[in-house]
């Protein structure tokens, strides 16, 4: 069955009204327009196997998200979408204020003076940015920049177990290649 990104798009916004963000926009693009994108179970078996064995059924998400993003009406509200706090952000900037510490998956968030620093904390992988992590170090960075008693907001890698860099800090790998290798 074929469906226009671009209309299914302001169907499930109600013609731009609301934000979604890619991962809710995705879930909500499987369910009420069947074979647009794959739902959540073609997904959860496709992520179960290797790279070599992946069936790319998030090729269809790619799609999907670079036809709006490619319209720049839809294209920039989608983008608005995405530097929205995340839902849980609220709640947490409350717990930061007044704890003056947070850990997250992936991160860890402490005021020094004016400062909210964010640390990235996946030390095994150098840093680096999966499932795991990317949650967490997005939530941290809202709440820094959501936090009224910080001026500024900085950004760093935190200290690494890895032989070669052992208790040296390293702000990021990039993406986790091992677990991308791995499915």
């Amino acid at each position: 069955m074929h469906h226009d990104p671009l209309a299914a798009y302001d169907a499930l916004t109600e013609g731009r009204r609301h934000f979604l963000r890619v991962d809710a926009l995705c879930d909500a693009a499987a369910q009420r327009f069947p074979g647009l994108v794959p739902g959540a179970d073609e997904l959860a078996a496709d992520a179960r196997c290797a790279l070599k064995d992946k069936l790319g059924v998030e090729k269809a998400q790619g799609e999907f998200v670079a036809a709006v993003l490619s319209d720049p009406a839809a294209g920039r509200h989608l983008c608005h979408a995405m530097l929205l706090p995340r839902e849980e952000s609220a709640r947490l900037a409350a717990e930061f204020e007044a704890k003056g510490e947070l850990s997250l998956p992936g991160a860890r968030l402490h005021r020094q003076g004016k400062a909210a620093v964010v640390t990235m904390c996946n030390p095994r992988h150098l840093n680096a940015e999966d499932e795991t992590t990317l949650g967490g170090l997005e939530t941290a960075v809202d709440v820094a920049m959501l936090d009224p008693a910080s001026e500024i907001c900085v950004l760093r890698g935190g200290a690494v177990t890895h032989p070669r860099y052992a208790g040296g800090r390293v702000f990021g790998a990039g993406i986790n290649l091992t677990h991308l290798y791995q499915g």
